[in-house]
């Protein structure tokens, strides 16, 4: 039987075919542009940061801002660094160690050095492109500050290992909450490091911050002792701090600190600064909290330097 096509039908059948060969003619003339022909804008070299939750105790934390709240700012206030604890069972010392910081309300950029506690990273001091995120608002990190410090290979980035730890995000939301658009430049020190290396990471610091940077030193001291041993070793490193001894301080284990070379760049700078004395804030261990154990503590000491004795 043979079939027979319409005119009409002819169309229909032979307008597809056309319409694919002119389709196959175009691709193969105009070929897809490819990644180098797109211009990378500025903003768009920030689609690597990771968003991260910065998990802390809220019922601590609310309770200790509000009872130690944002100081009135100061003219003669000026804090050059501090130490303060990342234990967040501690967040009243915390909360008031920045209650009184804000008399300085100046401060635009803190300079966090803490430890590796997993002592894992790419590098002897690492930071990552990590964007923290609490109940209160997000913190942005210093790139133009990092960056640099990158650069000629001080630090290296490294998310994987540096969103792990606790010695930065623990203080996130006291930053936020005291100094709401301030910016953070994080390091993490694993004990793979050198005086040399410490001293030149010191002066870089130095030389990238101004009048309105905050070196801050995320520590916690003697660990696993009781409270009678933690108070023989704690004297031990707050004579150690006052001296700046460097060599004493950089063979220190955690019965007296957890980041001896996070305190060492740390006093560095404060001697570069020309910071003055410590001044104590406070100092206690985690024996002295209600209900935690006698035998097997953490300390903590708060300190500050700065041109104004804190009231």
């Amino acid at each position: 039987m043979k079939i027979k096509f319409s005119s009409k039908t002819s169309i229909i059948i032979i307008m597809p075919a056309i319409l694919i060969v002119a389709g196959a003619v175009l691709f193969f003339r105009f070929p897809k542009p490819t990644v180098k022909n797109v211009a990378v804008s500025k903003s768009s070299t920030l689609s690597g940061e990771v968003s991260a939750d910065a998990d802390f105790n809220k019922q601590l934390f609310y309770a200790s801002v509000a009872k130690y709240p944002k100081a009135r700012s100061q003219e003669d206030a000026h804090f050059y660094g501090g130490i303060i604890t990342h234990h967040d069972l501690r967040s009243d010392l915390i909360a008031q160690f920045f209650s009184k910081l804000s008399q300085d309300g100046k401060i635009k950029t803190f300079v966090i050095l803490g430890p590796n506690h997993a002592n894992k990273g790419l590098s002897p001091v690492i930071s990552g492109r990590v964007r923290w995120q609490t109940s209160i608002g997000g913190i942005s990190n210093d790139y133009e500050f990092l960056d640099k410090l990158k650069e000629d290979g001080s630090i290296s980035y490294d998310e994987e290992n540096f969103q792990k730890d606790h010695a930065i995000k623990a203080l996130v939301p006291f930053i936020k909450h005291y100094f709401p658009d301030a910016k953070i430049v994080p390091l993490l020190f694993t004990s793979e490091q050198t005086m040399r290396k410490n001293m030149l990471l010191a002066q870089k610091i130095k030389d990238l911050s101004d009048d309105d940077t905050f070196i801050l030193a995320s520590l916690d001291f003697s660990h696993y002792l009781s409270v009678d041993a933690a108070e023989e070793k704690d004297k031990i490193t707050l004579s150690a701090i006052q001296r700046r001894d460097y060599n004493l301080i950089s063979g220190f284990n955690n019965d007296y600190t957890d980041s001896p070379w996070a305190l060492v760049t740390f006093l560095r700078i404060m001697e570069l600064e020309n910071a003055g004395d410590p001044q104590v804030i406070a100092h206690t261990d985690s024996g002295k909290f209600p209900g935690q154990d006698l035998t097997d503590t953490t300390s903590y000491f708060s300190i500050v330097y700065g041109d104004q004795a804190l009231k």
